[in-house]
């Protein structure tokens, strides 16, 4: 591929892991944003951490420590999360 003195392609840019590609051409970065707070698990849904279990837990009881884990989103909230992660 040949490349100018800056490292750049006749083509535009190389897109990196984190760039994504639509079918208009245009190339899109997955925001940072949410890609910090949430996660996809492994059978495919969209999870994120709960507030509130950072610090004090001891005054705080086991059944809402429990209940403080990962929560998953909605289907139509999840489809417009995992077009924005990527």
């Amino acid at each position: 591929m040949i490349r100018d003195k800056k490292g750049r392609s006749p083509d535009g840019p190389v897109p990196n892991e984190r760039t994504i590609v639509v079918a208009t051409g245009r190339k899109l970065k997955s925001k940072k944003s949410a890609s910090k707070r949430f996660f996809v698990s492994g059978t495919g849904k969209v999870r994120y951490h709960k507030t509130n279990k950072r610090h004090l837990m001891t005054g705080k009881s086991s059944k809402r420590t429990r209940s403080l884990k990962t929560g998953t989103l909605l289907k139509g909230q999840a489809d417009i999360i995992r077009a924005v992660l990527g």
